[in-house]
């Protein structure tokens, strides 16, 4: 009987783990590629145009967008934004911008949403090119 247990736990793990590969694996190829891509890309625009054009036509965008994901799972979740900027480029440090927060370590929803502050932009970000994709190029989201 326990031999059984064992047998399909591990029929049961090994299927999860290869189920979890197939979904996460490719996405993941496909990020680490796009990063190395979007590196390359980053430093030819630096060198052609240099910093100051580089952030005024592309980085000031994309970093309200970054840092506004962080900022508004901190309110839902309930931190404390104790500092915010949501384009100051610092050459020294690199930053472009920050959202500097406080939360309540011994409450468990505060905790959890340290992990959806993280990944904030990456939701924020394809929400708004989904949106502006519906809005621009009249996408149906349910065709």
């Amino acid at each position: 009987m326990l031999e059984a247990i064992l047998s399909y736990l591990w029929t049961a793990t090994l299927a999860s783990l290869i189920q979890i590969g197939i979904f996460l694996v490719p996405g993941l190829v496909l990020a680490f590629i796009l990063n190395i891509e979007s590196g390359f890309v980053e430093r030819r625009a630096l060198l052609s145009m240099g910093r100051g054009w580089y952030l005024g036509l592309f980085g000031w965008l994309g970093t309200i967008v970054h840092e506004l994901g962080h900022a508004i799972f901190c309110i839902v979740f309930g931190h404390k934004i104790t500092a915010m900027k949501l384009f100051d480029p610092d050459p020294k440090t690199g930053t472009l911008g920050y959202v500097e927060h406080s939360y309540n370590s011994a409450n468990v929803y505060q905790q959890v949403g340290n992990f959806f502050i993280g990944i904030g932009p990456i939701l924020l970000g394809t929400a708004i090119i989904y949106f502006l994709s519906y809005l621009l190029l009249g996408l149906n989201p349910l065709t």
